[in-house]
């Protein structure tokens, strides 16, 4: 009978190679601190939900109400991403790419101020379409088609913008 000693370098590698950091969780490609894809998937909803926002919008009744919907889901995501709370809390944002983000977030506050001011001069002029208020549902929807631009370069053109 032949005694085998045991490899030293056999005992040691699958040590090794628990401790090692997977691929997927390894450092961000670009810039070594941040993460090129990240956020991109809440991104491309929040892009969605806006452009769902913006074809809605032109209806009146039902389709105005889920327009709105999606302009308030859409600025919580936004918000999350921003803060880097919940969901966004593990987000290696570059500070370039989270400037899109915020323009959106941005974007989206001052649409929902603008709405809420535009119904409030719709109900108290008698729901009646006065200049005020058509001059408001146009800086609205001029709103919406800046935050869809700002929200799709944040989550399609990071790098076609220079921004990763």
């Amino acid at each position: 009978m032949t005694e085998t000693k045991p490899d030293v370098e056999a005992q040691t590698a699958p040590a090794a190679a628990a401790s090692a950091p997977s691929p997927s969780a390894a450092a961000p490609v670009s810039s070594g601190e941040y993460d090129e894809d990240a956020g991109k998937g809440l991104g491309i909803a929040n892009f969605v939900l806006l452009l769902v926002a913006f074809i809605l919008g032109w209806f009146v009744g039902v389709g105005g109400l889920i327009a709105f919907a999606c302009e308030i889901a859409a600025i919580i995501i936004t918000s999350t991403i921003s803060c880097g709370c919940c969901c966004a809390s593990n987000l290696k944002l570059n500070p370039k790419v989270k400037r899109w983000n915020d323009a959106v977030l941005v974007t989206i506050c001052i649409m929902i101020v603008i709405s809420i001011i535009a119904i409030i001069i719709f109900y108290s002029a008698g729901q009646v379409m006065t200049t005020g208020y058509v001059a408001l549902y146009w800086i609205n929807r001029i709103l919406v088609i800046l935050s869809i631009v700002f929200a799709g370069i944040f989550a399609f053109g990071r790098k076609s913008c220079g921004n990763a």
